[in-house]
């Protein structure tokens, strides 16, 4: 699975014909260890998106590699956990991407 499809719009982008395509990329720590205010707001909004998305991925690909169902559970489990130590500082690149449609031709823009 293809997890980074955002670090690779730019082209897709381009070949659907947007111009002054821009990609803006902010680290967003993962926890509300951040000291400023925003960015553990922001870290403990990740962590509870990343907690969501561990149960979906690992539904689907663990089971597939023959894990049963108590094993992805306590897996799954001990990666929450992972996400509520204050010792680990972890970031996540989010990229913000921005694009504009070409002029209408004719339009004198």
């Amino acid at each position: 699975m293809e997890f980074r499809l955002t670090n690779h719009l730019d082209a897709p982008l381009r070949e659907a014909g947007f111009v002054n395509v821009r990609c803006k990329t902010i680290r967003v720590p993962v926890g509300t260890w951040a000291k400023h205010k925003k960015l553990r707001l922001a870290g403990y909004l990740m962590s509870i998106a990343l907690s969501d998305f561990f149960t979906a991925m690992a539904a689907r690909s663990l089971l597939r590699l023959g894990l049963t169902k108590e094993a992805l559970d306590e897996t799954v489990r001990k990666a929450k956990e992972g996400l509520d130590d204050k010792g680990k500082h972890g970031y996540f690149d989010y990229h913000f991407w921005t694009a504009q449609k070409p002029p209408a031709e004719g339009t004198g823009s």
